[in-house]
């Protein structure tokens, strides 16, 4: 690194600037983010999880907190609710918040409290796989797999391994909630540059199993079949000038206890 033209310092010509602040929009300004909000959590007496240096816990004798970090996304639970509100007061003494109230979705995961639990569904991820893959009203599928198929290297291969890459890599994701698919998708997810066609066909077959699941949730759900169709209106999912986007970190808070199914 080297001191602009025109703008060379003679005393110290091997010098350059240190920045303190970074500059939004910077490679580094992420970087930085994180470490200012890693140093604060820290010295208010969060410590940082070893298998998640996103997820910062706040253990006491009577209470405890667990935050997650999200690039400027922050999800907060906790064992009481005099915890979380005193945690936020201090956050938005030190950063720009906005508390958006309780979690209902977060990087595709759709969150459904109800008194004693949490239902957790990525219904719309789902359906936005489908649609991607033109599958969205086809045929439901029973099983995720032909247990009886064995994958193998040989026979012609797959046309476009994009389609291949992203449907697979989707389907990773999806398995969060989903632990059924997770022998199908591990199966195909093993042939990611040799692709043959009936490896697709197999990813195919897991499609056509996610219809079914879709089907089943709308029916034990079917307040989600609207929500999912205001998704599908065009003014909706225009893009927002700048000066309208969110740019503030934000906070959603949702009760301790969760469970899968």
């Amino acid at each position: 690194m080297e001191q602009p033209p025109r703008y060379i310092d003679a005393s110290y010509p091997h010098r350059v600037c240190h920045l303190k602040k970074a500059i939004y929009g910077l490679k580094q300004a992420p970087r930085a983010w994180f470490h200012c909000f890693n140093t604060f959590l820290l010295s208010i007496g969060f410590s940082c999880s070893k298998l998640d240096s996103s997820l910062f816990v706040y253990s006491l004798a009577n209470g405890i907190l667990y935050l997650l970090l999200y690039v400027d996304d922050i999800v907060l639970t906790g064992s009481h609710q005099s915890l979380i509100g005193n945690l936020i007061e201090k956050l938005r003494d030190k950063f720009s918040i906005k508390d958006l109230g309780n979690l209902n979705y977060f990087l595709g995961l759709e969150v459904t409290p109800s008194a004693t639990k949490i239902f957790l569904s990525q219904l719309k991820y789902a359906r936005d796989i489908l649609l991607h893959a033109n599958l969205l009203d086809s045929k439901p599928i029973t099983n995720p797999m032909v247990v009886s198929t064995y994958l193998t290297i040989v026979g012609s291969l797959f046309h476009s391994l994009s389609t291949y890459h992203f449907l697979v890599g989707a389907l990773q994701f999806l398995t969060i909630t989903r632990p059924d698919i997770t022998h199908a998708v591990n199966s195909v997810s093993q042939f990611m540059y040799t692709i043959k066609d009936h490896h697709f066909r197999m990813v195919y077959c897991t499609m056509g199993f996610l219809v079914s699941l879709k089907k089943k949730l709308l029916e034990r759900f079917p307040k989600w079949d609207s929500s999912l169709r205001r998704e599908n209106n065009p003014r909706k999912n225009q893009k927002r000038p700048v000066s309208e986007r969110m740019t503030y970190p934000k906070i959603h808070i949702t009760p301790l206890n969760a469970t899968f199914i």
